[in-house]
């Protein structure tokens, strides 16, 4: 990954100072040109390129992790999109701090210098552990020795604590600064309930084209405004094997996903020697061979044929001997909750997913997201408040029962008012500092000369 990044960033150099190679200039004369005008404050195009290389080298590197992970199909780094939010952002910084500085907003009070204090050191030793972790991963040093070594490579890499300290300063005059001037900004019923609107209609669009992803959202805590027909909600006791026997289980699932690794790949062996055999062109001392060959092959596969069946009947044992384990257990909860105890009082006692919503997960018939053996009986269930038999699942058995209807439609508006409220202040906050942020540039007078940059 560094060298693939360090490769970028030689990428990057090339291409912003290289342009019209027919003009020779003098590098240090040209590295102290003026990129940035604002008055007694200017930006040299080398302080500039480096503020681009970096936020290129970011962007490669975050877009690398999102194609590794599958996020996204392949890396695309635009350096015209890149270089241009490099300028917009150092401008706008400039011209915001320069305005935090003439309303005395650095000028704190003792708490408010402690705490600034008090977050500089965490920064700066954030700094530091980053560096040891991925420069030092392998170091024998210790102690003092280490620290130094780390405090060195800090500063190889241009990074002081003097400049964690300016930069952790400047950044609480320009947090102090967009909270004073968006302070009276504030949201409308009528944008709540429009946006409401709208995110139910988003919804009922989404879950008519996959009515899973309506339980998957319910049951994960995000925010849902629209339901689709045929869901419930179901609660649930899960009495999980006991961990002596999970770990019996987890090393039979092991032995398992082996045999089955070693069955497909002897089934592949003997698909491509039929093939071979099967071939237009072989000559008869290719077909003895490979007949040969076949035969081998086809011992090999009844061989893992066999293994896979032993492992999976030893997995089959040692789930059977973890539900038996448990089953006394289970039955009892079932006998309570049968004989009038509250589901819910059985759930704080013995419940054993802390996952589980106090409303109970919300399901349909043919839920993909769960275990079979938590929906099949779930949705068995006839009336409102029927608990069935201890299901056999993944992590132990299912006590499950019918807690409620999720009728279809619309939310009520004022249960999901408050979050509507709150992102759409957010919103509104960062559109009015931006309008705010646009105007004050626009009045600064500060010039930017983008063209000397590739030139």
């Amino acid at each position: 990954m560094k060298r693939i990044c360090l490769l970028a960033l030689m990428m990057a150099l090339v291409l912003v100072v290289t342009g019209c190679s027919l003009v020779v200039k003098d590098p240090e004369v040209d590295a102290k040109r003026t990129i940035i005008d604002f008055g007694d404050q200017k930006v040299d195009k080398a302080t500039f390129i480096k503020a681009y290389n970096n936020a290129y080298n970011s962007e490669l590197s975050m877009q690398q992790m999102y194609q590794q992970f599958g996020m996204i199909q392949q890396v695309n780094v635009n350096p015209e999109q890149i270089m241009q939010q490099t300028m917009d952002g150092m401008v706008n910084r400039m011209v915001l701090l320069k305005r935090a500085k003439e309303l005395k907003l650095d000028v704190l009070t003792d708490e408010q210098q402690k705490a600034l204090d008090e977050k500089v050191d965490a920064s700066w030793q954030g700094v530091l552990d980053e560096i040891k972790q991925y420069d030092f991963a392998q170091t024998e040093l210790t102690g003092e020795e280490l620290d130094l070594a780390v405090a060195e490579r800090a500063t190889e890499y241009g990074i002081t604590r003097e400049a964690v300290a300016t930069s952790e300063a400047e950044n609480q005059m320009l947090d102090t600064l967009k909270t004073d001037s968006v302070k009276d900004v504030t949201v409308t019923d009528e944008e709540i309930k429009a946006d409401f609107d709208a995110k139910v209609e988003e919804a009922k669009a989404q879950y008519t084209a996959d009515s899973n992803a309506y339980g998957s959202a319910f049951n994960s805590g995000a925010p849902v405004y629209y339901a689709p027909e045929g869901y419930r909600l179901i609660k649930q006791v899960l009495v999980k094997f006991l961990p002596e026997d999970q770990t019996v289980i987890d090393e039979a699932q092991a032995a398992v996903r082996a045999a089955q690794t070693a069955l497909t790949t002897a089934q592949n062996d003997v698909n491509t020697n039929t093939a071979a055999l099967a071939a237009e062109d072989i000559t008869d001392e290719d077909k003895t061979a490979l007949t040969a060959q076949g035969e081998e092959l086809a011992k090999t596969l009844a061989d893992a044929t066999a293994a896979l069946d032993a492992a999976n009947g030893t997995l089959t044992e040692a789930k059977d001997a973890g539900y038996a384990n448990i089953k006394e257990k289970a039955d009892d909860i079932v006998a309570q909750a049968r004989a009038g105890e509250s589901f819910d009082a059985l759930m704080e006692q013995f419940n054993e997913d802390p996952g589980t919503p106090a409303t109970g997960y919300a399901i349909r018939e043919g839920f993909a997201s769960f275990d079979t053996a938590f929906v099949t009986p779930a949705m068995a269930l006839k009336s409102i408040g029927d608990v069935s038999d201890p299901s056999p699942g993944v992590y132990g058995y299912y006590i499950v029962q019918y807690a409620g209807d999720v009728p279809e439609g619309a939310v009520a508006l004022d249960g999901v008012r408050q979050g509507l409220h709150d992102a759409l202040l957010v919103k509104n906050k960062d559109d009015a500092y931006a309008a705010l942020t646009a105007e004050w540039v626009a009045q600064s007078g500060i010039k930017t000369y983008m063209e000397r940059v590739t030139d």
